[in-house]
């Protein structure tokens, strides 16, 4: 597929309630529910959930709580 939204596969998280990946926005935590597309070993397809430019979080996810206050760092 071309032109499709995709995030590392270690940004997604599986729950009780599906995929989610955590967000920064507004300098605070977001949890947010995702629906997942094609997946290689790599990344991951995001069907619904994120629109792009979303700044996702893709290391220690087990240490935050929605809602905490986070600076984010660009990664390459």
């Amino acid at each position: 597929k071309e032109n499709v939204l995709t995030v590392p596969n270690e940004a997604i998280k599986i729950e009780n309630s599906g995929s989610v990946v955590y967000l920064v926005a507004e300098g605070s935590v977001k949890k947010v529910q995702v629906t997942t597309g094609l997946a290689n070993d790599r990344f991951t397809e995001i069907i619904d959930g994120l629109k792009a430019g979303d700044q996702v979080i893709t290391e220690g996810q087990i240490f935050l709580n929605e809602g905490e206050k986070v600076n984010g760092v660009s990664g390459q």
